[in-house]
């Protein structure tokens, strides 16, 4: 679909269904995104960056100024370590985002990607149940498949297989 076509069927839903939303939450599908999980001999915000920094120089075919990076700290131990989750995204993506939802009249108050909201949504629907379990979350798409694995309500894996379901619905040749 072109930006175009994405941009009539977003009026004409919020239109249509008298849709009130200030600043909405945008997702990036994971497909769009690296994410690399790495540990890193280092526990303060400071040696974190610097370290993030470098590996996104090292895993990256754009230069710094092309993409933009967060990172979650998962966990920390007593030996030095952080394990994190480092998201990159090709800053042409988020741009693309940002101009669909300005033409409609909407700045999002914050960009996500896929496997990410899925565990805002199970924390704010599912507090209780995901404190203490292993959840592996599997969206099937048409193109492609994420797993996404969370243990004691984080986000320890995540991958995306370009694998759909229009690859498992394809008849067997007989």
């Amino acid at each position: 679909f072109s930006d175009d076509d994405i941009i009539k069927a977003l009026a004409d839903i919020i239109k249509t269904n008298n849709i009130r939303m200030e600043n909405p939450i945008a997702i990036i599908s994971r497909d769009r995104t690296m994410v690399r999980y790495m540990r890193l001999p280092a526990v303060t915000r400071a040696e974190i960056e610097d370290m993030v920094s470098f590996e996104i120089t090292k895993q990256m075919p754009y230069s710094p100024d092309e993409v933009i990076s967060d990172y979650k700290i998962i966990d920390s131990d007593e030996e030095g370590y952080s394990e994190i989750m480092l998201v990159i995204v090709h800053k042409a993506e988020v741009d693309r985002i940002i101009s669909v939802l300005s033409k409609i009249g909407k700045k999002p108050a914050y960009i996500r990607f896929s496997s990410d909201a899925s565990l805002a949504w199970l924390s704010k629907t599912q507090e209780e149940k995901i404190k203490e379990k292993d959840i592996c979350l599997i969206n099937i798409d048409n193109d492609n498949t994420e797993i996404t694995i969370i243990s004691n309500g984080k986000l320890n894996f995540s991958r995306v297989a370009s694998v759909g379901a229009i690859d498992i619905s394809k008849d067997e040749p007989s």
